[in-house]
């Protein structure tokens, strides 16, 4: 495996509230001349979340540091009405899943730092349209019952989260409002009270 320095946040560059497709993305990189997706995750509206390339590939989102980094894009970045404004558009769900999958990079990379895509030197971007780093320190400095989530796997039921996780089936619906299990998706992200 490559050893992982960064972290690093992107967005899609697309206006708030418009869902794009991995294959789009592909679409987008692979004509500008990458091999494929330059990310290895993107968070999507709703808060699932998809793999680009595999971690162990180097990806292609930071010119001059993509052999140590790991890429993660949200879908979204500029205003719905003006593409030229820049703005952080991420929803609660991305908010959510990207802390838990900035936190699960950082247990498998400890020491990696995590920073924004305009934070690397030379890169005249806004992107990821808000400060990675404060918005890291502050999420990492909430208490842990405060940012406990999970991502919904293939094989779940709500009754098996509720029970791998030592929690009621009750307080898991309470915690999760308008979650119907019929409903329940691979991606799906819930709060684990």
């Amino acid at each position: 495996m490559r050893k992982i320095t960064h972290i690093v946040i992107h967005c899609t560059a697309t206006p708030a509230g418009k869902e794009v497709s991995v294959k789009e993305i592909d679409r987008w990189h692979r004509a500008r001349g990458f091999a494929k997706i330059g990310y290895h995750y993107i968070i999507h509206l709703d808060g699932s979340v998809s793999v680009g390339r595999k971690e162990e590939e180097a990806g292609a989102h930071v010119a001059g540091h993509n052999a140590t980094t790991i890429g993660i894009s949200y879908v979204g970045g500029v205003d719905a009405n003006d593409v030229n404004k820049a703005r952080d558009t991420r929803t609660d769900a991305q908010k959510f899943a990207m802390a838990r999958l900035v936190g699960e990079l950082l247990a498998r990379y400890p020491g990696a730092e995590v920073l924004g895509h305009r934070d690397f030197p030379g890169v005249a971007k806004a992107c990821p349209c808000f400060d990675a780093r404060a918005w890291w320190q502050e999420v990492s400095a909430a208490p842990k019952e405060a940012r406990t989530l999970y991502i919904v796997q293939h094989g779940d039921t709500l009754y098996s989260i509720a029970k791998d996780n030592g929690i009621t089936l009750g307080k898991l619906v309470e915690a999760n409002p308008g979650v119907d299990p019929k409903t329940l998706s691979v991606g799906m992200l819930l709060v684990i009270p």
